[in-house]
């Protein structure tokens, strides 16, 4: 939407990318980091795409078609849509999964080698090389849960009986969470470019050209 991404303009900070990068440069390889965040980045344009439907149907349907606002309405009643169980829980659980595996899922492996593995998970790498997006990452993820947590059944029973809120301070909220989201992916899709670059070589592939330990 066109007030998300002037607002949003103004609050991507390419520094803090920029930043990233060459903290990240100055480290050697660690494997699989690029499908990680590429498959994390897809979860985050989803839930982005979710939060921005949420409040075009919700709070503000100006310039918007009929066909479109009832498109909108069936994907954010659906099951699986943002304020469906399934939606907050399975997205949580996926970036989690990424973020820190379960260690149940490494049961069949060696004690020592388990106890290794836990310690090497994203999260801990993001901790300590780019602590400022997994910061930024961490706050918008629970910002907008917490927001679909308070307020789903409310709006949900609203949009199914096709009424506008005139809620500004709800308004504002959903906006602003959205826009978190909206951040966080924005920010990782410019790391994600600077870190894997197409035709960056055969030396970068899967592990990138930072953000590693070890080949």
């Amino acid at each position: 939407m066109t007030g998300i991404e002037a607002s949003m303009g103004a609050r991507v900070g390419a520094q803090i990318v920029h930043g990233i990068v060459r903290k990240a440069a100055e480290y050697p390889h660690w494997p699989h980091t690029q499908a990680a965040f590429m498959e994390l980045h897809e979860l985050l344009r989803e839930w982005e795409e979710a939060a921005v439907a949420t409040y075009v149907v919700a709070f503000d349907r100006a310039g918007i078609a009929p066909e479109q606002v009832e498109q909108m309405s069936r994907f954010i009643n659906v099951q699986s849509g943002p304020f469906g169980r399934s939606f907050l829980k399975r997205h949580r659980a996926e970036i989690d999964r990424i973020l820190n595996p379960d260690p149940r899922l490494l049961h069949r492996i060696g004690k020592r080698r388990r106890s290794a593995a836990r310690r090497r998970t994203m999260r801990n790498l993001m901790r300590l090389y780019v602590p400022e997006y997994l910061d930024l990452l961490d706050a918008a993820l629970e910002a907008r849960s917490s927001w679909v947590e308070e307020n789903g059944r409310k709006i949900l029973s609203q949009v199914r009986r096709g009424e506008i809120s005139g809620d500004l301070l709800l308004a504002g909220e959903a906006l602003t969470t959205a826009e978190q989201i909206r951040a966080a992916r924005v920010q990782l899709g410019a790391l994600i470019v600077r870190l894997y670059p197409l035709g960056g070589g055969a030396h970068c592939g899967n592990t990138g050209c930072g953000l590693s330990v070890g080949r």
